[in-house]
């Protein structure tokens, strides 16, 4: 039986600091989502700078729901 490397689904957003709501939403969205499935992601967020407040925020709603995905953001 041949063992395959797990790979995380990469995936963008990119957004300013009017859409930080709606990002929130669609990233815990998206991890509830995929709780039945066998699927993680790294999360690429590319910020402004006021955006960039809500990190912490990000982090815990993917730790929350997915231990094995990833968040990056990048201001």
């Amino acid at each position: 039986m041949e063992i395959l490397e797990k790979n995380n689904i990469k995936i963008a957003f990119c957004f300013d600091n009017n859409l930080t709501k709606q990002i929130c939403v669609t990233i815990a969205s998206l991890l509830d989502a995929s709780k039945n499935c066998d699927c993680h992601y790294d999360i690429y967020c590319v910020c402004s700078s006021g955006a960039q407040k809500i990190e912490n925020k990000l982090k815990k709603i993917v730790k929350k729901r997915d231990k094995d995905s990833n968040l990056f953001v990048y201001p």
